[in-house]
């Protein structure tokens, strides 16, 4: 993670974590992109994307503009790899795809 390391005690920290898992869970998705890029996405309504702005202050990335009421958050390669190892513990749902994921 980044700005928020230094900032917040370890149950704070991981209660980030479990609420952006949740999010991953509901609306996340992890592919290859352009053959070799690994890409970890979270997309949501528009209404969302002040979650997704805090989303992008702890592990990078960037808030794509919304379209047709949505908005999605995107992260790429190292910084995919990172969120990949942070919030996999977190995850239920889609703990398998996260595992595969990590092995790209």
């Amino acid at each position: 993670m980044r700005r928020y390391e230094h900032k917040m005690d370890s149950d704070d920290i991981v209660d980030r974590l479990r609420y952006v898992a949740g999010y991953f869970d509901i609306a996340g998705d992890v592919r290859i992109e352009k053959g070799t890029r690994l890409c970890v996405s979270i997309d949501r309504p528009l209404e969302s994307r002040a979650n997704l702005m805090r989303i992008k202050e702890m592990f990078g990335g960037l808030v794509l503009p919304a379209t047709r009421g949505r908005c999605a958050w995107k992260v790429y390669d190292d910084d995919a790899k990172r969120f990949i190892r942070y919030v996999k513990p977190h995850t239920w749902i889609k703990k398998r795809q996260l595992e595969v994921a990590e092995g790209v």
